[in-house]
């Protein structure tokens, strides 16, 4: 990480003598974001709970996001400085393990906190030590930071977010907490590992069944973050087919985070549906293969037949799940079924396409003969109408040649 003279003196402010050890880490990894990080810090340092510290990383912004940070002269703000850009989940990661406080926020670079947010949810875990994270509401806010109406999704407004609930969301149906809103003991970092930079879209999701496999959450249900919806799909979240793609990929490989489970009650408790399959013997990872092959989306099937075609190598598993019809002919039933490589819908739409565009040429050709018909049938009117105007003109020359020998036989006899 390259720092400027006066970011060493940034630096050298943060780590005075005269700032003790925080209670409360706000992390901000940031990119391009100039014109928003300004308030985002501002909406930190205005909280009604003082005791924090806010550690940035800048991942190599092209514009002034490190100008920005830098016109704030409270000793409280650390930054460090990416030589280049590395992704959100290293940038996290490099913030973490420089944070000070045992209870870390994340914040993105351009949402908002509301005043009471870090002061409710520390007071929420120090009278709870049994929950490992707790989290909030969001309400959305524009580019220029005022609350817009937009109608909340699961993210923005979860319900009965408890562990047992959360993680069977997240199997069912996806991820249902947001990070800006999220307040973790410093320690679950330390006991679960940071963030995987290999996910792009999904990182925070990969996180949270980590987390939830082993720790109690808690849920505030107020909005005390503004999540920023930004002009002309620039949220990380916005639907973009690159997102789509990278998501489709990611998300089978976070479920295998499930595989490791070896709380077979809780695993039981999540999914009341295994308990017949585990009765039968299974392990809990067969379980939830078995589980994830009858379920409509196609990540969650995909997830299935890998965790399928890992208990199939074991000799014992593949036993009772040939007994329970869920053998090699089925696997290699569901494998076809499900297609997690898309090969198929590929070779099919190749195959739409170039009967499509055979079927274009032949209408092209038609169309080119119906032309060069049509063209024929004029060029013959055409000549007829020429042979007509002959005949008109030869008639036209014949009556001025009769014409000019009548005048003439006229004079003659007038002479005469």
């Amino acid at each position: 990480m390259r720092q400027s003279k006066r970011e060493r003196h940034h630096l050298q402010r943060a780590w005075s003598g005269k700032m003790s050890k925080p209670a409360v880490s706000v992390c901000i990894p940031s990119y391009n974001h100039a014109n928003y990080i300004g308030r985002t810090i501002e909406s930190v340092l205005a909280q009604d709970f003082q005791d924090l510290e806010i550690v940035i990383t800048d991942d190599a912004s092209t514009d002034d996001t490190v100008g920005e940070v830098l016109r704030f002269s409270d000793p409280r703000i650390r930054l460090f400085r990416h030589d280049r850009n590395q992704g959100p989940s290293i940038a996290a990661n490099n913030n973490i393990r420089n944070a000070r406080g045992d209870f870390i926020c994340l914040l993105p670079s351009d949402d908002l906190y509301e005043p009471t947010k870090v002061g409710k949810q520390i007071r929420l875990l120090r009278a709870r030590p049994e929950v490992g994270a707790v989290f909030s509401h969001m309400h959305y806010v524009g580019e220029d930071g005022q609350p817009i109406a937009r109608e909340a999704n699961q993210m923005a407004r979860p319900r009965d977010m408890s562990r047992v609930a959360a993680l069977r969301n997240f199997f069912f149906e996806g991820n249902c907490l947001a990070a800006p809103t999220a307040m973790i003991r410093r320690e679950i970092f330390d006991v679960i590992g940071d963030f995987d930079p290999r996910l792009l879209q999904t990182q925070d999701f990969d996180f949270w069944i980590r987390l939830c496999l082993r720790y109690e959450i808690a849920l505030i249900e107020e909005p005390l973050v503004g999540y920023r919806i930004r002009d002309q799909l620039a949220n990380m979240d916005a639907n973009t087919p690159g997102k789509v793609a990278r998501i489709h990929w990611e998300l089978p490989r976070i479920l295998e985070n499930f595989l490791g489970w070896s709380d077979v009650a809780l695993l039981q408790e999540v999914f009341p549906e295994t308990k017949q399959s585990i009765g039968q013997g299974l392990a809990p990872a067969s379980a939830l293969a078995v589980l994830a092959l009858s379920q409509p989306h196609p990540w969650i099937r995909a997830f299935g037949v890998e965790a399928l075609y890992r208990a199939l190598g074991n000799a014992r598993e593949a036993a009772i799940l040939e007994a329970m019809g869920y053998g090699y002919p089925r696997f290699f039933q569901v494998l076809a079924e499900n297609d997690p490589t898309r090969a198929a819908l590929v070779d099919q739409m190749q195959s739409r396409r170039q009967a499509e565009s055979a079927a274009v040429r032949e209408e092209m050709q038609r169309a080119y003969s119906d032309v060069e018909e049509r063209a024929l049938r004029a060029e013959a009117g055409l000549e007829e109408i020429r042979a007509y105007l002959r005949q008109v003109e030869e008639a036209r020359d014949w009556f001025r040649d009769q014409s000019e020998r009548w005048e003439a036989e006229a004079r003659r006899l007038a002479g005469a």
